[in-house]
């Protein structure tokens, strides 16, 4: 996923910023994709039956 998420980044124009996001309390997001004034979290799992409680660090990223 870094990897294809890296490539797509050299394309774009201004250049994106890709870290990953962490709150105090420890939850985290695999990916946040800056670009301009927009941001968007990506949640990455290698499973074929995600539960609601994977993505709780998205979940709490959209809400900080």
């Amino acid at each position: 996923m870094l990897s294809d998420l890296l490539a797509c980044r050299e394309t774009a124009a201004p250049r994106a910023k890709i870290p990953y996001w962490r709150s105090v309390s420890g939850n985290e997001v695999d990916f946040v994709i800056e670009r301009g004034t927009k941001v968007f979290p990506i949640e990455v799992k290698m499973t074929s039956r995600p539960r609601p409680d994977d993505f709780k660090g998205f979940r709490v990223f959209l809400n900080e």
